[in-house]
């Protein structure tokens, strides 16, 4: 029968249906592949969320000392209008 010279256990296209299996079959190569790259992904997923965490982290920090900065700055300055009052005013008397 032609079928079984094709397709039988023994038949031409075993070869060939057996690298298939291999390669598209649970398991796989291409199965195997398939998980690996989904592990790397969630892998850099992952990471990402960790640098984006540190990241706000960071610039948390640094709104805080930009405010703190501010503040500083106009009481420095409000500080120096005072002594220039002053000077001003010892410099007309």
């Amino acid at each position: 029968r032609v079928a079984d010279l094709l397709g039988g256990a023994n038949g031409l296209l075993k070869p060939i249906v057996d690298r298939l299996t291999s390669l598209t079959g649970t398991n796989g190569m291409i199965d195997a592949r398939t998980k690996g790259l989904a592990s790397s992904i969630k892998l850099v997923s992952r990471q990402e969320s960790d640098y984006q965490e540190r990241l706000d982290l960071k610039q948390a920090a640094l709104e805080a000392k930009f405010a703190r900065l501010e503040s500083t700055l106009s009481l420095l300055q409000s500080q120096s209008s005072q002594l220039a009052a002053q000077s001003n005013a010892l410099n007309q008397g």
